[in-house]
Order: C-alpha cells, then structure tokens, then sequence
C-alpha cells in the first residue's frame, strides 16, 4: 500500500507511507487527524500475506489548507495463482490486474472548544432518500438546515455542495435564523479550482448577523441533468458546512442521485369499478371517477440515459377472473377494453418511486 498526500491546489507531493503487504479487512475506522498528527493502523491475517501495520502523517502545513487529495496504491505483495487447485499459472504481483488506485480526500474539522453544529438536507419534493434522473432536463431539488448547538458564534460560513458529473447546480439560496433571505451579494460562488472544488461547488456566504446558539438558517439548490449519459449510476451526496476558511463545522446524512438505466414502469393502472348487482344480460360499466385518475400504466423509455436510440420493447398482461368475495364466485366472461395508448396532457410522474 503506497499513501501519497498532496497540499491543495499543489501537484507536488507532501509525503509517501508504503507497505509491500495488505490484508483484506472488513472492519471501518474512524480516524481523527489534525494538522502534524500521525496515526498508526493495522490489519491482522493469516500467511502468507501476515500482519499489516501502517501510518498516516497530516502534514503541519498553513492553517488555510484546509483539505487534502490523496492517492492510496493497492497491489499484491504474491504472485496470485489463476487456478487455485493447482497453483499454476499466476499472475504477477506487479502485474496491472492486480494493482487498483484509489483517492481520498480529508477535510480538516474546526475543534474549537466550546463549537457544535448539526447539519442536515433531503429531497424537498420526496420523503425518499434516493432520486432517479431520467433525461436531461430533470431536476433533484434539496433543502437542509444548519443549526448552532454550541457556544462558539460564526456569521461567514462555506456550504460546499458535492459535484455530480453531467448535472449542473443551481445558485444556493440561504435563509438567515430572521427568516429573511440572505443577499446574493452576500453569497459568493468559490471558484479557486483547488482540489476541493474537484469535488464540491463552494459558496461563501456572509450572514446578516451571528448566528448564536439554538439558531438555525436552511438553504436549498437543485441538481439538474444536462449530460445524462456521463452521468454516474449512484453518487452519494453529502452537504459539507465549513467556517470562512473551509474547516468543517458539520455535515449532513447522505442523500443518493442515481441515473436510471433501463425501461422504467412509473404506474400501474388500478381499476375500480364500483358495486354492481350481477347482471343479467351484457352490460357496460365505467371506472370511478377516483379510479380514473390510477387507471394509467405508464412506462418511460430512458434510452437517453444510456446514450442510445430508441428502445424496443412491449407489454403484455392477463387478466384474472372478476371474483366474488362473499359468495366464492369467479367469472370469465368479461372483457376489459383498454382503449388506445395515449400520454394525458396533464400527467404528473408519481414523486414516490420504489
């Protein structure tokens, strides 16, 4: 495992860690660093891979850089054989299979004493944590409060929202603890191109006054797809709250925007059609005027989302017996006319999608 940590906006390395040995581990630490700290972890495994002992080194840098981009190198310190059973052939412990990169990025917390503050955002138009995008043009949008549960006062803070590859952002709109909304001339859109903003859109904004303890303010932006077929299949969102100069005061659960990549049904039809008496000879009943508005399948092709022509595809269905609860009754002999396929001027896709 080879660690290499970088300052912001530098390509020049600060640092290496390396260890020619690794063992899978399935357990999660969390690790407090700060600037100059050191941090030893370890894995324990059986040979011939053994044990793993290794450590990470914050390095003592200005106390504005407030964030580190770092790449962590995976390989084999064995050759690994292909076929287990007979342990020939192998493939290479250098090889490029059995080597894998992976980045990280640390974002320093603000530990004054005294300073606690809760974050959280959600998806204003549904209860659900996750949101499918469909084709360009769709929107996600996300509200979130910010509230101060300690003792320490800030007026200047930075809501870095997370970057979604083929999505734009709208503008963030802030509401100040008074309920008025915060000036744009106060909401500065960061644009230093370090490595945070890789990752983040980062605004500065400059409340009208302290935000004391047990005061809160929300904001809210919208995710909107413009390039849908670039745009990941899952990317987890967190909203991160910093001070002026970028360290975390808090930041929020995790929402997921996901790009839907194949025929979605977004309804089923429901029918109802009231209480009628058994007829005697052929009779025509209507659904409830309720039941029109469920009466509907509706099924939308996402060949945008994947970069390709039109789908083709069909649907088929069967319908049941109409059965009698009380009297233990089926009966095959009606039919259903469906009409012609058509989309309602007026259809709302359900917000609510499972």
């Amino acid at each position: 495992m080879t660690i290499t940590t970088y300052p912001i906006a530098s390509d020049t390395a600060l640092g290496t860690a390396t260890t020619d040995q690794l063992v899978p581990s399935a357990d999660l630490h969390d690790i407090d660093l700060h600037l100059g700290d050191s941090v030893n972890y370890g894995f324990e495994g059986d040979l011939p891979y053994g044990d793993l002992t290794a450590g990470l080194t914050i390095p003592p840098v200005a106390s504005t850089d407030n964030g580190f981009y770092g790449l962590v190198k995976l390989s084999r310190n064995a050759d690994v054989p292909i076929n287990v059973k007979t342990a020939t052939p192998t493939l290479d412990a250098g090889s490029a299979d059995l080597t894998n990169n992976a980045n990280f990025l640390v974002l320093l917390r603000d530990d004054t004493d005294g300073a606690s503050w809760t974050a959280e955002h959600h998806y204003t138009d549904s209860a659900s944590t996750i949101h499918f995008f469909y084709q360009d043009g769709d929107q996600a949008k996300v509200g979130g409060t910010v509230k101060n549960t300690g003792d320490v006062s800030k007026q200047t803070f930075q809501i870095m929202i997370p970057r979604v590859t083929g999505t734009t952002i709208s503008n963030l709109a802030v509401i100040a603890p008074d309920g008025s909304a915060v000036p744009e001339a106060n909401i500065t859109k960061m644009t230093s191109n370090t490595d945070l903003d890789k990752y983040y859109q980062r605004y500065l904004v400059k409340m009208p006054s302290l935000v004391i303890k047990d005061q809160a303010f929300t904001f809210s932006y919208t995710y909107q797809a413009s390039d849908i077929a670039n745009m990941p299949e899952s990317t987890t969102l967190q909203t991160v709250i910093g001070d002026e100069n970028g360290k975390v005061l808090a930041r929020t659960g995790n929402l997921y925007l996901k790009r839907m990549k194949t025929v979605a049904i977004l309804q089923v039809p429901q029918f109802d059609f009231g209480k009628q008496t058994l007829p005697q000879s052929e009779q025509q009943y209507g659904l409830t005027d309720d039941s029109k508005k469920l009466a509907q399948l509706v099924i939308q092709d996402n060949s945008q989302a994947n970069n390709t022509g039109a789908l083709s595809w069909r649907v088929t269905g069967r319908l049941s017996a109409f059965a009698n609860p009380y009297a233990s009754e089926a009966h095959t002999d009606f039919k259903l006319d469906l009409g012609l396929p058509t989309m309602p001027a007026d259809y709302r896709i359900p917000q609510t999608r499972t």
